[in-house]
């Protein structure tokens, strides 16, 4: 909310029009060029460049502007969180998170859980197929799955998406690999295999895993496997490396591997049926919104 002074100037900046300004704030022009003038001379600076016919922002007006945009963005998102808070949100939320992902990497989950102390937060784990079909079927209310940027989710018609961040790809390797020891990079650690999911279980798999060898140039083998499971015993018994993100690892960090950070982003996004979202889904959608960079993923601890 910005006091009347404010509310002209950003009205004439939106408009360019101190006549416009006016109507769309319902007083007089006069009235609008006294708030406006007021602040000038306060500030010692003009907002407004003035011709016969055109009202254009300085360059201290659009650095001004752009701040009380973010300052009025920032306080409709908290008063809508308010208003949601006042309601006292009672229910289940039913999130699907995708296989061997750590919530802990995600403090949104605990602060959702804190923000909302009777909604109910039941988190369950598939492979990112299972998830979408589970969402369809309506025995979970959203979604979390992981998608190099760029690529197709597979998730329209019926489904809303948020993609509130990204994080890089990374290579997993066991700690004891003998081609492992030295490297510093993905380049160093040579020839292997590097194990991945098949379209079967990922969508465009085998595009984007063999996108990604070509643009970064690895001397590598693409191996298919079926789960999460089959691909870490194999990179655990030295038979290659994996790709995945940095919400696979644990919080305390994984000694019994290493990982190379990839210059892919991978966009994490949260999917959910549009019709007739529940109470505790729209409050949690809008933590997400407003949440800070912070709050949605932890990265410390991989490298």
């Amino acid at each position: 909310m910005l006091e009347m002074s404010f509310r002209c100037f950003c009205a004439v900046a939106q408009t360019g029009s101190f006549s416009r300004a006016a109507q769309l704030l319902f007083v007089t022009q006069p009235t609008v060029s006294r708030y406006v003038l007021a602040l000038e001379k306060a500030w010692g600076f003009p907002l407004f460049t003035r011709a016969a016919r055109k009202v254009a922002l300085t360059q201290q007006g659009a650095y001004l502007y752009g701040l009380l945009q973010g300052f009025q963005a920032q306080w409709d998102a908290g008063l809508d969180a308010a208003k949601v808070m006042a309601k006292d949100v009672h229910g289940r939320l039913r999130l699907g998170l995708t296989s061997g992902w750590q919530i802990e990497r995600m403090p949104i989950l605990e602060q959702f859980c804190r923000q909302y102390p009777h909604v109910q937060l039941e988190i369950q784990k598939f492979s990112f197929f299972a998830l979408a079909e589970r969402l369809a079927e309506g025995t979970l209310d959203v979604v979390v799955r992981g998608m190099p940027h760029g690529y197709p989710w597979g998730m329209q018609g019926r489904f809303a998406s948020l993609i509130p961040f990204s994080v890089p790809g990374i290579i997993r390797v066991s700690s004891t690999h003998p081609a492992a020891a030295n490297a510093q990079t993905v380049h160093e650690l040579g020839p292997m295999n590097m194990f991945a999911f098949s379209d079967e279980h990922r969508p465009n798999s085998t595009t984007y895993m063999n996108d990604l060898l070509r643009t970064n140039g690895w001397d590598m083998s693409l191996v298919y496997y079926p789960n999460m499971e089959s691909v870490l015993a194999a990179v655990d018994t030295h038979l290659g490396c994996s790709y995945t993100v940095p919400l696979a690892v644990p919080l305390a960090g994984s000694p019994q591997y290493r990982f190379f950070a990839v210059d892919t982003p991978i966009d994490i996004g949260f999917h959910w049926l549009k019709e007739n979202p529940s109470e505790p889904l729209a409050a949690f959608l809008g933590e997400l919104r407003r949440a800070r960079p912070q709050d949605l993923v932890v990265l410390d601890n991989i490298f």
